[in-house]
């Protein structure tokens, strides 16, 4: 009869533990959608709000680190850092929503994700397709895996890291929101 409580017992808790990492990864693939939504904006429609706004140029530059990125004679660094800190969500929220694939997975979905925006942007004619820019949002999405792994390592317990993470989240796609309703007001 005591087995029997015990066995009993940890199944409930196994059960309230999956309901719980379930939502939490619901709230992820949430936060994900959002994300891309959010990171199409700003890379293929450059926070523009009117397709009037976009550029109507198709350029490609297959040499990395080469002349699309020197402005003044100097390697534009300031683009070279936005490109990558842009794309450590990506590698975040792929490890939480993912989290049974593997690493080369989720970096292959990260380049893949990259090289798609370049390719848009070239079909479309709405900016410049740059192999630099693929380069540094892959690092980018490489720096948010390997930050994940380390969180992990710290916390323990990927529950409560999603969590966390979630949290994080929540509260950074409220203000980007609110950045983009008060942006779409000024207009």
């Amino acid at each position: 009869m005591a087995v029997s409580a015990v066995i009993f017992y940890n199944e409930g808790e196994e059960l309230i533990k999956m309901k719980h990492e379930t939502k939490q990864r619901l709230l992820s693939t949430v936060l994900l959608l959002i994300y891309l939504a959010l990171l199409t904006w700003i890379v293929l429609f450059k926070l523009s709000l009117s397709l009037d706004e976009l550029p109507n140029m198709r350029n490609l530059n297959l040499i990395p680190y080469g002349a699309s990125s020197i402005v003044n004679g100097r390697i534009d660094m300031k683009e070279i850092i936005y490109n990558v800190l842009i794309f450590i969500p990506l590698g975040l929220l792929l490890s939480m929503v993912m989290p049974k694939r593997g690493f080369m997975t989720k970096l292959f979905l990260v380049f893949a994700i990259s090289v798609s925006f370049e390719t848009m942007q070239y079909v479309w004619s709405i900016g410049g397709s740059d192999i630099t820019d693929v380069i540094n949002n892959t690092l980018g999405g490489l720096g948010g895996l390997i930050l994940y792994d380390l969180l992990e390592l710290i916390f323990r317990n990927k529950t409560r890291l999603n969590k966390v993470l979630n949290f994080l989240g929540v509260v950074l796609g409220i203000v980007s929101i609110t950045f983009l309703g008060y942006m779409l007001w000024l207009n």
